[in-house]
């Protein structure tokens, strides 16, 4: 998945308005693919998954 998202980030770069179209700027994101079943079927995994990410933004 990592080197699809490096191939890609750099057509991306290149070619895609989103961020503009969206009023959004550059700068650090997270990415992450939780949609496997045991992630999100479950409002307790998912909510900690959740809160993970937040607590990532603020460290």
């Amino acid at each position: 998945m990592m080197d699809a998202v490096l191939y890609n980030s750099k057509i991306a770069e290149q070619k895609s308005t989103i961020l503009g179209d969206l009023g959004l700027n550059t700068g650090p994101c997270l990415l992450a693919a939780v949609h496997r079943a045991p992630n999100t079927d479950s409002r307790q995994n998912l909510t900690s998954i959740i809160n993970a990410f937040v607590n990532c933004g603020e460290e």
